[in-house]
């Protein structure tokens, strides 16, 4: 889970998953994809688990906003 996200409206990020199938002519538009495909750290089209931990948001103290996969479809 990204603490201290660089997205103004949220707190952190917590993806449980990456990666997306297109499935209609919309995905063209999709910011996780493009983004992705500047980022060498997985591959947009495979749909994958995270070694994420689901209890990692129970952890946080203080109130939060925590945008959940954020880097799926």
């Amino acid at each position: 889970m990204a603490q201290n996200s660089s997205i103004q409206w949220t707190d952190h990020t917590w993806n449980i998953a990456v990666g997306c199938t297109k499935v209609d002519e919309d995905c063209k538009y999709c910011y996780m994809y493009r983004q992705s495909l500047d980022n060498t750290r997985y591959n947009p089209k495979v749909v994958r688990k995270t070694k994420t931990i689901f209890n990692l948001p129970l952890k946080i103290k203080e109130p939060s906003k925590i945008f959940v996969s954020s880097l799926t479809y």
